[in-house]
């Protein structure tokens, strides 16, 4: 965890968005981080201007725009007693997640930090936040929160996993934090709605009869990736309800999901069982993209199929 020493802020000047600098400072702390505070600056032309001056006015516009938004997000560092290595970058004539994409693939950093502001429109509910857009392309950890009042703490971990070999990473990198924070982690596995005798979130390639199996398999899947001391917990319902639920009943501070990306025109309606953590849930969720090449979990994946060997005498899945 020692390599997550590069962050990325983003900010677009709202009071809401100023929840990611809490969590910016205290991982900075932990880790000894340097930190980018990107805000994207895209401004509207101007009509009173007609179209042959608007180049030259857009030009005055855009150079105060920027400079009023670095003095904003110099007094929002300075409200948070945010010091250090910090950089301030403004980003011109760019939409937000293009901006944000942009610096992300400079190669410069671990981890972004972000704040989500929820849903306002019929239009973000089919198109997705500029944080959900981000997700979705992003190669690097983010780090999605919402705006809270308590200081930002890391003591419990909520890591899901459906068995896969791109949920495992979601769970070493839950690990690596668990060991730095010295925190408790929750190793979470839902059946959803049965298909074939089997939870359709689930590795279709293990079929388990009883709750118990299914611990025992998930106390084994979290050793194999680095939880030694995680408490597991088995249910069937809803993946993202019951993720938030989980998270809620059993106050982790901290929801770590590995993201699949897209595969269908319906995950880019509705967006991915990732996506909808966040859009729903109140907790940060720290998601961990599975091609990604960040350093904190830079280890090839295995091609083969996990090995889980199992004795049971059907497939039904526990009632």
């Amino acid at each position: 965890m020692k390599e997550m020493t590069r962050i990325l802020v983003t900010t677009d000047l709202s009071l809401n968005s100023e929840t990611a600098l809490p969590w910016a400072k205290l991982i900075m702390d932990k880790m000894n981080a340097s930190m980018t505070f990107l805000c994207v600056v895209n401004p509207h032309p101007l009509p009173e201007y007609d179209s042959f001056a608007m180049p030259h006015a857009m030009g005055f516009y855009v150079e105060e725009t920027e400079n009023k938004a670095q003095e904003k997000m110099k007094k929002m560092l300075a409200s948070r007693s945010i010091e250090g290595d910090v950089e301030i970058r403004v980003i011109r004539n760019a939409f937000a997640q293009e901006g944000i994409l942009r610096m992300m693939r400079s190669g410069r950093f671990d981890l972004v930090i972000m704040a989500t502001h929820g849903y306002s429109s019929c239009e973000n509910l089919l198109l997705g936040s500029v944080t959900e857009r981000v997700v979705r392309h992003s190669t690097i950890p983010i780090l999605c929160v919402r705006c809270v009042e308590e200081i930002p703490k890391i003591e419990r971990i909520l890591c899901p996993s459906d068995f896969s070999k791109y949920s495992s990473i979601g769970i070493k990198v839950g690990s690596l934090l668990a060991n730095l924070f010295e925190a408790e982690i929750d190793l979470l596995h839902i059946c959803e709605d049965v298909v074939n005798g089997y939870g359709a979130y689930a590795n279709p390639l293990i079929r388990m009869k009883t709750e118990m199996e299914l611990h025992r398999a998930m106390e084994k899947f979290g050793v194999d990736n680095g939880c030694f001391e995680g408490t597991t917990h088995v249910a069937k319902g809803s993946v993202p309800s019951l993720i938030n639920e989980f998270a809620d009943k059993y106050l982790d501070d901290l929801i770590v999901m590995s993201s699949h990306g897209h595969t269908g025109l319906m995950d880019y309606l509705i967006g991915s069982n990732t996506e909808r953590v966040i859009r729903h849930g109140r907790h940060p969720v720290l998601v961990c993209p599975t091609e990604s090449e960040s350093s904190i979990y830079k280890k090839e994946m295995e091609d083969d199929e996990l090995n889980v060997v199992l004795e049971v005498e059907d497939e039904r899945v526990f009632a």
